[in-house]
This record gives C-alpha cells, sequence and structure tokens, in this order.
C-alpha cells in the first residue's frame, strides 16, 4: 500500500504540481481491484474541476508511470463520481517478494541450525479420504519452513504421518465392499480418489443412521487393525488358509480376505493419489509414518504409564485426565482395546525419536 500512495503523489504533483498524501484503502470487493483511492474527489475543490475528469487525468498518468516501475500495476479503473480502482501486477509482488528475501538473508544466520537435525512433519493427509485446501495450505507451509531450516544449515527430515487406520477408514471400507465390484487396477487415480470420497460419504451416512451397519463398520475397525498390523503378505497367507478351509471357516476366511484386498487396494490408491498432488505441487518427503506402524508402539507406552499412573482406567478405557493441567479429559485406548489418535500420536513421537534423535522436532 505504501508503494501505491508514493506513486499516487508522484502522478499527481507531476499533474498538478501540488504536494499531497492520498488516501488508499482496500478495494471494494465487486470491484476485482486491490486498492481505491478518493484523491480526486479530494483534489476538486483546490483544482475547481470535475472529479470524474481529474480521476481519468490520474488514472492515466498512473499508468504511465507504472510502467517504469516494472509493471506494479496491472489496471487502473474509475467509477463515479471520482473513485479509482487499482488492480496490482505482477511486479508489485515481485518487488515485495524480493524485499522480503533481501530482509530475511540480511537478518538470518546460516549457521543458526549447523549439525542439527531437525524433523518436520507437516500435510498429513489421511488414506481413504479425500485431499482439501487445509492440505494445500500445510504442505507449503511446512514445505517453506523446511527449506528456511536448510538455509540456516539445518539436515532437515520431512515427515508425513496419516490414519491408514481408523474408524474413517472403516466407514470407508464398509461402503467400498458394498460395491466391491466397483473397484479395479484399470481405474485412473482420479477416478479411484472419486470412488473413495463417495464411499466415505456413504459408510459416514450408514454409520450414523443404521445400527446394523454401524456394528459391522466397528467390527471392520477391529479386523483392519490386524490386517495392516501383519501387512501385505497377510493376503496371500489368507489365500492359502482359504484353500484349506471348508464350511462356515471357509466363509469367515474368505470375508476376512476380501477386506484384506480391498484394504490394500485402496492404500495404495490414497498413497499413489497424495504422490500425484506433491509432485504437482513441488513437495517431496523423506519418510511417511501411517498411524499403523506407531499404533503398537503406542500402545505400549500408554499402557507402561497406565501402570506409572500417568492414565487412568474409565468405564473400559484408558484415558488421561488433563483437568489438573489446565487440559480436559482425553481417551487414549477406548473400550474395544483400541488406540485413538492421541495413544497413535503418543506411538510417533517415540518412533521419530528412534530414528532420529532429532534435535528439533516441527509440526
Amino acid at each position: 500500500m505504501e508503494k501505491i500512495k508514493q506513486l499516487l503523489k508522484l502522478v499527481i504533483s507531476t499533474l498538478y504540481g501540488v504536494e499531497v498524501e492520498a488516501n488508499v484503502v482496500a478495494a471494494p470487493k465487486d470491484t476485482g481491484a486491490d486498492f481505491a483511492t478518493n484523491i480526486a474527489m479530494s483534489l476538486t475543490k483546490t483544482l475547481k474541476r470535475n472529479p470524474l475528469e481529474i480521476a481519468e487525468e490520474i488514472r492515466g498518468e498512473l499508468l504511465r508511470q507504472a510502467e517504469s516501475e516494472n509493471g506494479i500495476v496491472d489496471n487502473v479503473e474509475v467509477a463515479k463520481p471520482g473513485f479509482i480502482n487499482i488492480k496490482l501486477g505482477d511486479g508489485f509482488y515481485k518487488a515485495e517478494i524480493a524485499k522480503y528475501q533481501k530482509d530475511f538473508l540480511n537478518n538470518i544466520s546460516q549457521h543458526e541450525y549447523l549439525d542439527k537435525t531437525v524433523i518436520c512433519e507437516f500435510s498429513d493427509p489421511n488414506p481413504f479420504k479425500i485431499l482439501h485446501v487445509g492440505h494445500l495450505y500445510t504442505s507449503m507451509v511446512g514445505d517453506a519452513m523446511s527449506r528456511i531450516i536448510e538455509f540456516a544449515g539445518g539436515k532437515v527430515v520431512r515427515a508425513n504421518f496419516g490414519g491408514d487406520v481408523g474408524l474413517h477408514v472403516a466407514k470407508n471400507m464398509y461402503a467400498l465392499l458394498q460395491h466391491v465390484d466397483s473397484i479395479s487396477d484399470e481405474m485412473t487415480p482420479t477416478e479411484k480418489a472419486e470412488l473413495m470420497a463417495e464411499s466415505y460419504v456413504e459408510g459416514s451416512t450408514a454409520y450414523e443412521e443404521d445400527e446394523k451397519a454401524k456394528q459391522e463398520i466397528v467390527e471392520i475397525n477391529q479386523k483392519i487393525y490386524k490386517i495392516a498390523a501383519a501387512g501385505e503378505e497377510i493376503v496371500a497367507k489368507l489365500e492359502e488358509e482359504l484353500e484349506s478351509s471348508e464350511g462356515s471357516a471357509r466363509g469367515n476366511v474368505g470375508k476376512d480376505l476380501l477386506i484384506a484386498k480391498v484394504y490394500y487396494w485402496g492404500r495404495k490408491a490414497s498413497y499413489q493419489y497424495f504422490e500425484d498432488f506433491y509432485r504437482n505441487i513441488g513437495v517431496k518427503f523423506d519418510r511417511y509414518y501411517p498411524e499403523s506402524t506407531v499404533a503398537g508402539k503406542g500402545l505400549e507406552v500408554v499402557r507402561r504409564e497406565l501402570k506409572n499412573g500417568v492414565y487412568e482406567e474409565s468405564d473400559g478405557a484408558v484415558v488421561f485426565k488433563g483437568e489438573k493441567y489446565g487440559l480436559h479429559t482425553r481417551v487414549f485406548i477406548n473400550k474395544n482395546g483400541l488406540p485413538t489418535y492421541e495413544a497413535k500420536d503418543v506411538g510417533l513421537i517415540f518412533t521419530k525419536w528412534a530414528d532420529y534423535h532429532f534435535d528439533k522436532s516441527v509440526i
């Protein structure tokens, strides 16, 4: 804004030989401009002229002056009774970035993080769910922070933590299993993403409105934890088991096999979808931490600290009562014995430390 004020001051001095400070404000949204000024109307009394005529003269000179300022102004429009609406050009933003860059280089030490390992965790999308603008925001901010720390001499580990297990996966899986014939490896990444988006909505609705479906989703959730913990090789093991099974046992194994196949299909499709997104925006990661890989550690730590009095049992669940610390009660292990997000986060912290013995963790 200050640059535009200075430019307007120069324009008015050039045109009318008077020194005035222009009042510049954010332009109304419906104008499509960035800034607006009523300086033409303010000059009416001094110049004894029509404000629209003054505004048009200022418009022309402003565009002329802006040409020598590397395109800081893209367009200028006049509106009755004499407002001037200014749309900034690329040159303005380039100049601001260059100024920020100069200030940044002058004020940051290139040795502040020398010989230090910093783990930066960002983006964190959940498999079986769709990316949204929040993921774009944190991906860009996280990458920018990582680059700044690298510039300051640090060794950066870019980490990505996402929920490949949990109730959101079970809800999606419930719907995918209802439409298993729609699933194919031949689908494009976009088609796979759209199918999972639709399935999540369908599964979430069923969970809220259908008690029978809710119970089935809870059961699928428990199975998914076991399937994820066993790794993708469980598919081959279940196929072998199916060959030797009979009767009702064969039916149960067949159901588990189908769940495992659909789960790993969706998981792979999700990570491919994420990779395509990151490639398009120029962001890379050194390490993915799916929740399934840290959930076990989280359970281990929470159960250990339960014995030490950090956590408490409550209605079959394990909770942390944080009121005495100015926090609130959170569940870490639910009544079904499954870790909540909080317990997985505990597992993530310990796993990160074991992997990198970092000096600083940024989330």
